[in-house]
């Protein structure tokens, strides 16, 4: 089933300006062009964010949704779950407000899709990590992940592909619920591919550095990580507990 067009999911929360508009100029400037690009800004209430929105949401290509935040959830699921409806077409790239795209990202994992169409249903790619507040750590490159990861990989990892490296399927995150929105700390990557492994769905890696991960010393999954419901969360994916719950 060849795929010719490609809906960028990006959300947005009070993203600093100086890193949220070369994110969307990586976006905007792939060599694959036939793109569609959803904002969702998830209730910013940092005026330099928004304006950096505003800016953007007048491009044809660009589409622009507000989400209001809302209390006791993971506002990042909201925003994805409310973003991947208004996304128009079945292939759908995930990307995080702060980071950078490699410019071949959309073509290269477009390609892999259509070339491997019945194997592949969730597509990551690798990235290297970028701590800009400690110059002497920059582009460290990140844990390789393999291309083809094993259907029962939940089990006994919980790093299965990295989350604003992944483009999907959307009917296949549909049909699996979206993602995972409470309790608010979790990890609700791992949540939803867990869900697809266990339902047959498959998780391929491209081996190519595809995106560029701006890593701050404190972000949403390293404070997530620091709670008991970011562990217990996860294995309460691996026991099937959260299996058959709607979230979209």
């Amino acid at each position: 089933m060849k795929q010719e067009k490609i809906s960028v999911l990006l959300p947005v929360y009070n993203t600093n300006e100086l890193y949220l508009k070369p994110c969307i100029d990586s976006i905007l400037n792939q060599t694959f062009q036939d793109f569609e690009l959803v904002i969702v800004n998830n209730g910013s209430t940092n005026e330099k964010t928004n304006e950096v929105i505003n800016k953007f949401s007048n491009l044809a290509n660009v589409i622009v949704m507000d989400v209001p935040q809302q209390s006791g959830k993971k506002n990042l699921s909201v925003a994805l779950n409310q973003g991947l409806l208004k996304c128009s077409h079945e292939l759908v790239a995930r990307m995080d407000s702060d980071d950078i795209m490699h410019p071949e990202r959309l073509q290269k994992q477009l390609d892999y899709f259509n070339e491997n169409w019945e194997d592949v249903d969730i597509l990551g790619a690798q990235l290297n990590t970028v701590w800009f507040e400690y110059a002497e750590n920059n582009n460290k490159n990140h844990t390789k992940h393999a291309e083809i990861i094993p259907q029962d990989a939940y089990k006994y990892s919980s790093w299965l592909c990295n989350h604003p490296t992944v483009m999907f399927k959307k009917s296949v995150i549909i049909e699996l619920g979206g993602y995972r929105d409470t309790p608010d700390h979790i990890p609700e990557d791992f949540c939803l591919w867990a869900k697809a492994q266990k339902r047959g769905y498959k998780i391929r890696n491209l081996q190519d550095v595809l995106l560029f991960y701006r890593e701050t010393a404190i972000g949403l999954s390293l404070e997530g990580s620091q709670r008991p419901e970011w562990y217990q969360a996860i294995e309460e994916s691996r026991k099937s507990m959260f299996d058959f719950k709607r979230y979209i």
